[in-house]
């Protein structure tokens, strides 16, 4: 062998790192966050008169830019300073990013990254609901002693359809909108968004696009589990029993499986008050940006929930991996990790994710089985609508350290995953009981507290927390 091909092979043998875009990133954007000094918007389109700002006049022939945007509603001065750049993708996004970076005042740029729908196909069948016996879902429920709950639950997910026999009762209706007038009538910033929002498309239709029981169905499949409406003599139940959904959709044809508008639809959610968050997609790629919007929904006190992943890996997958977030590994019906099931340090908890029937997208009265991690998150995030139900006032913190402190120990059966699958299997039951004590233990700090109140008084304060 040459000299020469020595070489070669050796630098192929040289592990490789980069600074480069890849396919978990969104081809064309990157977000860049500006310094607080700035102060000016710097939003621009080639169609209007304003000039564009001088932090990147220089760039927008270069790089083929299009847009400079703030896509984000929500009042965090971190995030109004945040711009969504999109351009060519062939002009070079590793060059772009690297002048934006060094320029004055430019606090960071990243890419956007890619996010996936989380489940594993298989063929539909018709099976009990063997999720809920497991979680023991019978006892929590008797323990709620409302059967009506305010708790909403937004999907963000690729659709639902809003029609579905079993989910059109529970689904969020905004009351602030007039149906049709093409007002935005709450000044939300969303026009006619009386029952949820098309993140992906910017309109008011959250229902899927031609959808079957097999195409465009997988959001409507995660909103029957979270929060299907139970006791109705109709379909299936589900662990939330009568939350409220509210539908985001962040998917659009062709490919309903990529989550194009997830950050928006999460924001969405957060700016309309939902209560939990589900959400049912991911990938590798992490965001600063995206990191700042969870931290809003926590200040806001939103229980975030997200899927683990299905790819049998220890690898942190995002949104389930940002902070403030839980993230939920699947199991089977035999409490033993899904074999698809990601799993690791960054799982929080596991849930029931294999052969789960729920609703389908093909008709208003199609049902069939889904199995992956996308399962198991809304089983955890009607777990948590089910716990708020029970005291509004419990913080994410609270909702999170109950479902976990009260979780089934599943260790025994999974010995090759010790210390990997977070605190272990939902058990509905026990993490209502926690709630229950948390109530009762602030009525004792209460009364300790106040030592000169009266019963009557603490009677009072006790209609209220229920």
């Amino acid at each position: 062998m040459t000299l020469l091909r020595l070489l070669f092979v050796l630098l192929l043998c040289l592990p490789y790192t980069s600074h480069s875009q890849s396919e978990n990133t969104i081809s064309g954007q990157l977000f860049v966050q500006l310094e607080a000094s700035v102060g000016s918007d710097i939003s621009w389109e080639p169609n209007q008169s304003q000039r564009a700002h001088s932090i990147f006049s220089m760039l927008i022939g270069k790089y083929g830019i299009t847009k400079v945007s703030c896509p984000f509603k929500l009042d965090n001065e971190a995030l109004q300073r945040t711009y969504l750049f999109e351009f060519d993708p062939t002009a070079g996004a590793d060059k772009l990013m690297e002048e934006l970076e060094k320029a004055e005042g430019v606090a960071y740029a990243e890419y956007v990254p890619a996010y996936q729908t989380s489940y594993t196909p298989n063929d539909p069948q018709f099976s009990s609901l063997w999720h809920l016996q497991t979680i023991q879902a019978e006892l929590a429920w008797d323990a709620v002693t409302t059967q009506t709950n305010s708790i909403v639950i937004a999907v963000v997910d690729d659709a639902i359809l809003l029609t579905h026999e079993d989910l059109q009762p529970s689904i969020w209706t905004n009351i602030g909108e007039v149906p049709g007038d093409n007002i935005d009538n709450d000044g939300n910033g969303y026009i006619d968004d009386v029952n949820g929002w098309d993140a992906a498309d910017n309109d008011n239709d959250a229902n899927p696009d031609n959808p079957t029981n097999s195409f465009f169905t997988h959001g409507t499949h995660c909103a029957g589990i979270a929060a299907a409406r139970t006791d109705n003599a109709i379909g299936i139940a589900s662990i939330g029993f009568n939350a409220q959904i509210m539908p985001v959709k962040a998917s659009s044809l062709p490919n309903p499986g990529a989550v194009v508008a997830g950050y928006t639809g999460v924001e969405y959610a957060i700016i309309n008050g939902a209560d939990v968050i589900s959400m049912s997609w991911g990938g590798t790629g992490y965001s600063a940006t995206y990191q700042l919007i969870f931290d809003q929904a926590y200040n806001q006190g939103i229980v975030c929930v997200a899927a683990a992943g299905n790819s049998n890996t220890s690898a942190l997958m995002y949104p389930a991996s940002y902070n403030h977030v839980i993230s939920v590994g699947a199991t089977d019906q035999n409490d033993q990790k899904a074999t698809f099931s990601n799993y690791g340090s960054a799982i929080d908890v596991m849930a029931p994710g294999v052969g789960i029937q729920s609703c389908l997208a093909g008709s208003n009265s199609s049902y069939g089985t889904m199995q992956g991690t996308s399962m198991a998150c809304p089983m955890v995030a009607g777990l948590a609508a089910l716990m708020l139900a029970c005291d509004p006032n419990l913080s994410p913190d609270d909702v999170e350290n109950c479902i976990e402190d009260s979780a089934d120990d599943i260790y025994p059966l999974n010995s090759s995953y010790t210390g990997q699958l977070g605190a272990g299997r939902i058990n509905a039951s026990n993490a209502i009981a926690c709630v229950k004590q948390l109530v009762a233990r602030f009525e004792v700090d209460y009364e300790l507290a106040c030592p000169g109140q009266n019963n009557s008084q603490l009677h009072r304060r006790n209609e209220q927390l229920y």
